[in-house]
């Protein structure tokens, strides 16, 4: 999907704001293209450029547009339905939100089962799903990827089944930053990421207290530390988190016999704990929500999802996904559930639903104080679109807070033509009586 606009950049656009008159003078003097070095969009490439879908070195329509490197930013001379009025306003364009999503995925030994209604291993459907999911966004969200566990020496696999201790089964990077394919603009790194699932054996346990906790270093102390915009991490695991060795735990919290696992009894039945010679099967439910608790402490949501495999952990992944703070596009709070009987497809449709909930190039953050909520239109190729209800139809716009509001919300077709077609420019004008939708 060809994807254009001022929001297909994914880049911050210029907030170089000019004041002009709303005056019948204007009349006829159209925005016209300039022919700088940019393209169509805010960045610096246009349609297909020869970076990729949106922002390469090309464009669609040479090497000008409204808003490249090749000049400053240029008001709409006009604006529909504000010509004509006797008020000074100010024109911006409007900003992007970024949006960073860190693929936090469960590469265990237990990947390689093929659940009932799975025609392949989970492993394999894992990189089924995503290949399509991220496919569709790729050219609007950054991705970047954390394997766990990820051995530190190639040579010496790390074991798949883990059915005698070792500190191996647990292994991840030395260097808490270290992330198997750091975030970036999504049409290089989602390659990347789906070469690295096709290469990548799932083998070992499940320490995902410590995959969030290199999450939280790569986003505050590493290179993630430098990213603007929305961060996020998504969580996808098959069953619960442990490796952690420096806890104890009762037959009733050990994996091995909730799972009945290795010959070790479930807790109903009785019998020995076998965490009491392996604590690293312990259920670390604990450590995980602590991590994820820390990432929200610093605005970084988390994601869950459950992949066949997890139903016995379905309250911590609840508890889990409750402190991650990410609220479903239905309104919603909780993990992703996925079945066994929805074989693949739901899983695929599953990370089609998250990704394409991300794109928020429909939304436009107010990075400045607005004196007069009363006095604030949004421009869309230089065309007003009014103001309306968040229920409507038609093609609207409307505060996410009517009294304070962040953000300003574009809904209706016109953001199904932002988000599939694109367009030239987005503006926020202020200081002219709101249009409204009668």
């Amino acid at each position: 999907m060809t994807r254009l606009g001022i929001f297909a950049s994914a880049v911050s656009a210029l907030a170089l704001s000019v004041a002009i008159g709303c005056s019948s003078d204007d009349d006829g003097n159209e925005i016209e293209e300039h022919e700088g070095s940019g393209g169509r969009t805010s960045g610096t490439g246009g349609e297909e450029g020869v970076g990729g879908d949106t922002d390469g070195s090309g464009g669609a329509e040479g090497s000008g547009g409204d808003q490249g490197t090749g000049g400053a930013y240029v008001p709409c001379a006009t604006l529909v339905g504000l010509e004509g009025e006797d008020c000074g306003f100010e024109t911006q364009q409007a900003e992007t939100l970024e949006v960073n999503v860190l693929l936090v995925m469960d590469k265990s030994g237990s990947m390689n089962e093929t659940p009932d209604g799975y025609n392949q291993t989970k492993w394999d459907a894992l990189h089924t799903a995503l290949g399509a999911a991220l496919g569709e966004v790729r050219g609007v969200v950054n991705f970047g990827l954390q394997f766990f566990p990820v051995t530190n020496n190639p040579n010496v696999p790390i074991p798949t089944d883990c059915a005698e201790p070792t500190d191996r089964c647990c292994e991840m990077p030395a260097e808490s930053t270290e992330i198997t394919v750091p975030i970036g603009r999504g049409v290089d790194t989602v390659p990347e990421i789906l070469r690295s699932l096709n290469e990548a054996d799932a083998t070992g346990g499940t320490p995902t207290a410590v995959a969030l906790s290199h999450a939280y270093d790569y986003f505050t102390s590493g290179a993630g530390a430098a990213l603007g915009g929305t961060r996020i991490v998504l969580l996808a695991t098959d069953g619960a988190p442990n490796c952690n060795s420096d806890i104890s735990c009762s037959i009733d919290t050990c994996t091995l016999n909730l799972e009945d696992s290795q010959g070790c009894p479930t807790p109903e039945a009785g019998g020995s704990n076998c965490c009491t010679s392996r604590p690293e099967a312990c259920l670390d439910a604990d450590g995980t929500l602590s991590q994820i608790q820390r990432l929200a402490g610093q605005g970084i949501q988390t994601i869950v999802v459950g992949i066949p495999g997890s139903e016995l952990y379905q309250g911590n992944l609840q508890d889990f996904a409750a402190a991650g703070g990410f609220t479903k596009p239905d309104g919603d709070d909780g993990y992703y559930e996925v079945t066994a009987a929805g074989g693949v497809d739901e899983l695929t449709q599953t990370f089609e639903e998250i990704t394409t909930s991300l794109v928020t190039e429909c939304e436009i953050p107010i990075t400045q104080e607005i004196p007069n909520l009363n006095l604030v239109n949004v421009a869309v190729d230089c065309e007003v679109i009014p103001k309306g209800d968040e229920a409507g139809t038609e093609n609207r716009w409307f505060f996410d807070n009517e009294v304070a509001p962040t953000r300003i919300i574009i809904n209706g077709p016109i953001c199904d033509e932002i988000q599939t077609e694109g367009v030239r420019r987005i503006d926020t004008v202020f200081g002219c009586p709101t249009r409204t939708i009668t």
